[in-house]
């Protein structure tokens, strides 16, 4: 691999090869993730299809107002490209999720392409695509690598997931527009309104993309072996544009979620202090390591998952132990193989955004390693260039083992996105707070209520406690007839949010039962405040109302 970028003639046979090369990972890209088409919805899906928001095309201005689509959701969500996206499925296939599946393989099949293409740029091979050049094959493997990748399940198979899909379709794009936009001479001007444009959308899919302009300025210092002071002086125009695309789109964002703040209660480190945040968070960093090269067991909520520590343990020694390293090889190899250098500090770039520095509802998902994963395709190019394996036969045996290991595990990893059964099946002795919770979904829709309620008092016991996680447990009680148990959960649950809805109709069915009917209506009537005539409630008060005025008459 050559140590800066380079330019070599153009090979008279490199078109045909290189369309057999994206040829080569489309095909491998859509085999791998061919099973997970015939999945259902599954968790957050049916949020999306069943609300009549994201239905209509018409509907799409709406989204980039902040009116319709994703704010009409639970959370800090402003992310429009994706509601569009939905909508524009929705009227090609309705209810039928596999059309959705579909798109979302489609976007990961163009994503590995596009890193292809960007893997080609950055390891000075753009111009060299001609068949058995052996850099370009090593490239390919590295790409194959990256469209076949087990932790990139989550983000392909669950069609929720589609946000990092999208968001690093544009953000590749802006990548390699930015490239050529830095070479060339002729179209500068068309490169430079490209990459803003791909920037954009980026952000519009998801925030995380506002690393972009840091990966940018890191490409150039690390990579060109480029100043600061130059880079600013000759690309100034470009990153005062994306400074101000930034600017906008935050303050937009911020504009239109300003009255739809996420309870701080709802954070996942909600109370804790910066040293449980810290230690607690290295634990997830020393997973994010070990999927990232060993994508087995993988989970689909880490809610809950490891415990709050504010000590050293074994995983946190790991994570500083592979920091530490990962960092003298960012140093040792910055003059030797400057790539090497890139990947590492672009990894630690890209886990910033996720780890809890600014407050999240969520500990970890998979799908948030799928920019980062970018790092493992090149890592494993260099590692196949750098001599270690002296014949050539053995790099293509170490290449075409590893993707067929990989092949094999997001196949059968598809599987598990079946259903929400199956989903929720696949995480059976696995601890978690939303694993938990929905195991026990599971058993009482069996009506296996004490098991049900077993996994429910599991998940109390991992010390994140939610109105659903209350709620869910106060059904079950009141399901077994417990119901000054059911009435203290339910009161933890309004605790937590005074405007839980479904909290105050679960207490008013407990109220109706304990035959106290004015405690029951008074509920029922802030219901109509916070959620007018949620799950039917109006209709109910209007009948318990009557009862009690019957019974009052009754009485006289």
């Amino acid at each position: 691999m050559s140590k800066r970028l380079s330019k070599k003639p153009v090979s008279v046979n490199s078109r045909d090869a290189a369309l057999r090369y994206y040829l080569i990972i489309a095909a491998l890209a859509f085999i791998v993730y061919f099973n997970s088409l015939f999945n259902d919805f599954v968790l957050d899906d049916s949020l999306f299809i069943e609300d009549p928001s994201t239905r209509e095309l018409s509907g799409i201005p709406s989204y980039f107002k902040g009116t319709e689509g994703f704010p009409r959701l639970i959370g800090e969500y402003y992310r429009p490209v994706i509601s569009a996206s939905y909508a524009i499925d929705y009227f090609f296939w309705k209810k039928n999720p596999l059309g959705f599946h579909l798109t979302n393989v489609i976007i990961n099949l163009i994503n590995s392409l596009l890193l292809f293409k960007f893997l080609l740029l950055v390891s000075g091979n753009k111009n060299d695509l001609k068949d058995g050049n052996q850099n370009i094959l090593l490239v390919l493997f590295g790409a194959c690598i990256f469209a076949v990748h087990p932790v990139h399940t989550e983000s392909v198979t669950w069609i929720s997931g589609r946000t990092d899909l999208l968001f690093f379709t544009f953000y590749i794009a802006a990548f390699i527009y930015y490239i050529k936009f830095s070479d060339s001479v002729t179209k500068r001007n068309l490169y430079l309104f490209l990459t803003c444009l791909f920037f954009t959308l980026s952000l519009f899919s998801k925030e995380m993309a506002v690393t972009l302009p840091v990966a940018l300025i890191l490409f150039d210092l690390i990579m060109r072996g480029n100043s600061l002071k130059k880079i600013i002086s000759k690309k100034a125009v470009l990153y005062i544009i994306l400074i101000v695309i930034s600017a906008v789109f935050f303050y937009l964002r911020g504009e239109i979620l300003k009255d739809a703040k996420i309870n701080e209660k709802f954070f996942y480190f909600y109370g804790k202090d910066f040293v449980t945040v810290f230690f607690t968070m290295a634990q997830v960093i020393t997973v994010c390591f070990k999927l990232l090269v060993f994508p087995a067991g993988l989970l689909y909520n880490y809610n809950g998952y490891f415990p709050f520590i504010n000590s050293m343990n074994q995983d946190v020694i790991i994570c500083f132990a592979l920091v530490i390293v990962l960092a003298a090889a960012a140093i040792y190899f910055y003059k030797k193989e400057p790539l090497v250098t890139y990947a590492v500090v672009f990894l630690f770039l890209t886990l910033l955004p996720v780890l809890n520095i600014v407050p999240s509802i969520n500990l970890f998902a998979e799908r948030t390693l799928y920019l980062g994963s970018v790092t493992v395709s090149i890592l494993f190019i260099v590692l196949l260039g750098s001599g270690f394996l002296k014949s050539a036969n053995y790099k293509y045996i170490l290449s075409i083992s590893v993707i067929t290991v990989f092949s094999f595990l997001t196949y059968s990893r598809n599987g598990d996105w079946k259903d929400n059964e199956t989903l929720t099946l696949s995480a059976m002795g696995r601890p978690g707070i939303t694993t938990y919770t929905n195991l026990g979904n599971y058993y009482a829709g069996k009506g296996q209520y004490k098991p049900a309620e077993d996994y429910f008092r599991k998940a109390l016991g991992l010390g994140i406690h939610t109105p659903m996680l209350y709620e869910n447990l106060s059904d079950i009680l009141m399901f077994e007839g417990q119901y000054d148990s059911a009435h203290y959960y339910i009161s933890k649950a309004i605790a937590l949010d005074s405007n839980d809805a479904e909290a105050h109709y679960l207490l008013a069915q407990v109220y109706a039962k304990k035959n106290q009917l004015k405690e029951a209506v008074d509920e029922l009537e802030k219901i109509q405040k916070i959620s007018p005539n949620y799950n039917n409630s109006s209709r109910i008060l209007m009948d318990l109302k009557s009862k009690i005025k019957s019974d009052s008459t009754a009485i006289k």
